[in-house]
Parts: structure tokens; C-alpha cells; sequence
């Protein structure tokens, strides 16, 4: 008899199967369920993708509705006449600052619509391109009143004592202006404490033909808490040519008022000469702009008397200049704007006023 358990191939039949391990069951699902998969992530990622565009182009659609019924408001309240139709008045005011990046109180809206007080966005700005800043930034600034109505800016110098122009103080009687203080209110600023001139200073070579020497400082009938604005007191240290100095203006040609500040570049005093015709361009002046246009003042809006400031390298504030006069920013290519450089007039004022803060800049910040 023979010995069939010695037969290698007898043993090999025998030898039961071995258990498929972890990883052949993973591989044999995969096999099934990829090629499923495949076509099912690529369905939902279609599908979702789909949905995000569909969103994206609601939004798209949405926003420039948004923007045509902001044109239509614009328009309605840039020609409000007596007896246009109140509920006109307010769906133009209720649009404007809804559908609009600017939010102020619902209370405002109202009150805004019932006076059909001119909005910010239908006048020019104090300065162009200019950009939205705080009191905190510039605690100094006022504003200046003539007849009750927003007039001018000035800065804060002394207790009693504000730096102007004389164009904004040359004209009127001294019983119709008061000096305002502005506090912030969110994105916007509101009037504070109204304050009488009792007296004006006005630079006693002031030219209303040239706007040469155009400098004035008015005195108030109450005292106001520091801090004050320094005041630049050698031109040799002035920032040069090429330099960027710092303006600002309150606006405050609407009820909800805002504060401006923008980079201005300092160019050649000649530029503004020939730009500005018999107008005064000299050493008493600094010509600020740039022929690309971009930040300038704009006249008649207030803009006259705000500061034009630098930083020394600890970061104080010197003022080195009052907003005078500029091109038309309702016309193209606004480009340059004429500051009195409060440098040469340091003597004038510490005359005026003993205990102004004036100091030569030890070093401009770059």
C-alpha cells in the first residue's frame, strides 16, 4: 500500500484556504466602490459648484439693482423741490443709506428726510479723496460758523485762540461767527459746544484781491480744554519738495457730518503760481497736489483753514500749513491746492498769541 500522504500533491489539496486579510477586503471594496464613487463626487461637486455660481450671479444681479435704485435716490434728492411728494422724499432717503455702504439710525433717516437736508454724497467733499477719520486723530480740529451755517475749519492753538484764514473771517460781521467742536458719533461726527468770536486778528498785509497773507486767528468768548495744535516755527525745517504731508477738514455741509484726511504730496510753489494767476504763490504759501490729480482741497465747502500737518520721527504732529484756496474738484483733473505755510507768519502769531505751542520740527517721519 502505498504512502499517499508523502504525495506533495495530495497535501497541497488538502491544505485549506487562508483568510483574506484586512487589506484584501479594502482592496476588493475598492474595486467596487471607486468606479461608483467617481461619478457620484463629481455629480455633487457639479451640483454645489453649479449652486455657488447661481449664488454668486444672484448677488451680482442684486447689487446692481441695488446700485440703479441708488442712482434713482441720488437723483430725486439732488432735485428736491418744495412740492415734491414726502413719500418720494423719504423712499429716496430710506434707499440711500440702506442700500448703501453708509448706515446711520433709522431716527436719522427720518429726521434727515424731513428737513431734505442735502446729503454728503450730492456735494463735493471738503477734500478729494479724502478718507473717513476720527476726532481722537485730530482733537484740535474745529470748525468755523458764520450765520448759523457751516463756514470753515480751524485749529485749536490756545485756550482761547483758533487758527484760520482770512478769507473765512474777512467778510462778515464779527457778532455772525462762533467756533464748533465736533464729537465722534460712530462713523460719523456731530456738533458739540458752540462758541462765540469775540474777537477776529486778521493779518494786517491780507490781500482780498491776491489772498496774499492769508492768515487769521479768532478769539473765543469761552476757554476750551487742551490738547492744542504746534505750530511749525522755521520754514527751514518745513518737509521739502516731494515730501507728503497730512490735511485734513471737518465737513459739516450735512447734519451727519464726517472728518476727511488725506495724503497730499508738497510740489514747487511755481506750479501753483502758473495754475492760480494772480494769486498769491509765494514763500508765505505750499502748493500741494500732484498732476495725476488725486487729494486736494475742495472750495466752497468748509475745506478753507484745516490743517495741513507732518510727523516728526516720535510721532508728534507739527502744523505746517491752513488750507487756503484750490481748483474747482467739480471740474476734471482737480489737481492742486494752495496752503498758508503758518512757518512764515510763526513771529505774527506768538505775537498774537504768547503762549501758542511753536517749535521748529526736529525731523520729519518719512
Amino acid at each position: 500500500m502505498s504512502n499517499t500522504t508523502g504525495d506533495p500533491k495530495n497535501v497541497n489539496e488538502k491544505k485549506p484556504a487562508n483568510a483574506p486579510t484586512l487589506l484584501d477586503k479594502l482592496e476588493q471594496a475598492s474595486r467596487i466602490s471607486v468606479p461608483i464613487m467617481i461619478p457620484v463626487v463629481v455629480a455633487l461637486l457639479g451640483f454645489i459648484g453649479n449652486n455657488l455660481l447661481n449664488a454668486r450671479q444672484n448677488i451680482v444681479e442684486q447689487k446692481k439693482i441695488d446700485l440703479e435704485y441708488v442712482k434713482i435716490a441720488k437723483d430725486v434728492v439732488s432735485n428736491l423741490k418744495p412740492d415734491a411728494d414726502p413719500l418720494i422724499v423719504s423712499w429716496a432717503y430710506q434707499t440711500l443709506f440702506q442700500l448703501s455702504p453708509v448706515k446711520i439710525s433709522q431716527e436719522d433717516i427720518d429726521q434727515l428726510s424731513k428737513n431734505r437736508i442735502p446729503l454728503p454724497s450730492s456735494s463735493s467733499p471738503t477734500l478729494l479723496g479724502g478718507a473717513r477719520s476720527s476726532m481722537t486723530d485730530w482733537p484740535w480740529l474745529l470748525s468755523v460758523y458764520k450765520a448759523g451755517q457751516f463756514f470753515c475749519n480751524g485749529t485749536l492753538i490756545a485756550p482761547r485762540m483758533v487758527l484760520s484764514t482770512a478769507l473765512c473771517v474777512n467778510s462778515g460781521r464779527l457778532a455772525e461767527y462762533e467756533v464748533v467742536t465736533a464729537i465722534n458719533d460712530g462713523r460719523f461726527v456731530r456738533i458739540g459746544r458752540r462758541i462765540p468770536v469775540i474777537k477776529l486778528f486778521i493779518h494786517p498785509e491780507f490781500s482780498s484781491k491776491s489772498w496774499a497773507n492769508d492768515i487769521a486767528i479768532l478769539e473765543l468768548g469761552a476757554e476750551t480744554p487742551p490738547p492744542f495744535a504746534t505750530i511749525s516755527a522755521q520754514q527751514s525745517t518745513d518737509p521739502k519738495v516731494g515730501a507728503f504731508a497730512l490735511g485734513a477738514a471737518l465737513d459739516f455741509q450735512s447734519e451727519a457730518g464726517s472728518l476727511l484726511q488725506a495724503p497730499i504730496p508738497i510740489v514747487e510753489n511755481g506750479i501753483c503760481a502758473a495754475n492760480f494767476e494772480g494769486k498769491s504763490a509765494g514763500d508765505g504759501t505750499i502748493c500741494t497736489g500732484s498732476a495725476r490729480g488725486g487729494a486736494t482741497l475742495c472750495p466752497q465747502t468748509g475745506s478753507a483753514g484745516g490743517p495741513l500737518v507732518v510727523l516728526n520721527t516720535l510721532g508728534q504732529e507739527y502744523q505746517i500749513g491752513i488750507g487756503s484756496f484750490a481748483a474747482d474738484c467739480n471740474e476734471p483733473g482737480a489737481k492742486y491746492g494752495i496752503y498758508t505755510r503758518v512757518s512764515s507768519y510763526a513771529g505774527w502769531i506768538k505775537q498774537v498769541v504768547p503762549n501758542v505751542s511753536i517749535e521748529p520740527i526736529a525731523a520729519v517721519k518719512r
